[in-house]
């Protein structure tokens, strides 16, 4: 699924493209998103999951995304989880500036691939998010590959 503020792609904001997805979909569905400025608030209802959002052409995009991430998980819920395979991938998850919260307890997030990387900097986290952070999937290998930090944050 392609989103395109022009008109070229399936659908011309993001929240269109979430909402065109079933509810209680059972296999990864990926929405690219093109190049441009999205003001608009996105929000993925959590029988919508298997949602990944991914900027085409991420070396030379460039974007800054203040954001509210809420995990509405009941229990033990992953806020991120990134998928990077090999090194040599331009890919990651970057959150500056950004406020995480959740209904029930939330990691930051876990290593989806080999190479994973994740960062949450300058971040509000409220006291849902479990002490430990991340949790590698009982893959103590994706510890030494991966990139998974928050730094200068404030909890509550």
């Amino acid at each position: 699924m392609n989103v395109d503020q022009s008109g070229k792609g399936d659908h011309r904001r993001i929240q269109d493209a979430i909402d065109a997805e079933p509810f209680n979909n059972s296999h990864h569905v990926y929405i690219l998103v093109n190049a441009g400025t999205y003001k608009e608030k996105i929000a993925v209802p959590p029988n919508k999951a298997f949602l990944t959002l991914s900027g085409i052409k991420p070396a030379t995009s460039k974007g800054t995304l203040k954001c509210h991430l809420h995990s509405v998980s009941q229990g033990n819920g992953a806020i991120t989880s990134q998928r990077r395979q090999s090194p040599s991938q331009e890919t990651g998850f970057i959150f500056v500036g950004c406020k995480v919260s959740g209904a029930k307890s939330a990691l930051l997030g876990r290593p989806w691939g080999a190479y994973s990387r994740v960062v949450f900097a300058l971040c509000y986290m409220s006291n849902v998010i479990m002490p430990q952070g991340w949790d590698d999937w009982g893959s103590s290998s994706k510890q030494k590959k991966s990139i998974l930090e928050s730094f200068q944050y404030l909890m509550h």
